[in-house]
């Protein structure tokens, strides 16, 4: 997230907006002349789908009721993200 947060303020010139975004790797990877046709290999996750051991009371609530099989429409997902980013 912090990579593409990156890309974006590289390519229009803006100040990165944290020091999380500022230490990412630019994913200049994902652009290139020649394609790579290789075959995608799936490979299950292997790690658990907890929001962390550090989480607070609220963020523990608020994540209880979340179905992780379809992370990105979890209602208040984009404020948990946001306060994430900003420290």
């Amino acid at each position: 997230m912090s990579a593409l947060h990156k890309i974006f303020a590289h390519v229009f010139g803006v100040p990165y907006p944290n020091a999380s975004v500022a230490n990412a790797a630019l994913p200049v990877d994902l652009f290139s002349q020649t394609p790579d046709y290789t075959p995608f290999t799936y490979q299950p996750r292997v790690w658990p789908t907890t929001c962390g051991v550090d989480s607070t009371i609220a963020e523990r609530r608020l994540t209880a009721s979340w179905d992780f099989e379809r992370v990105d429409e979890q209602p208040g997902l984009e404020a948990q993200i946001r306060r994430y980013l900003r420290g």
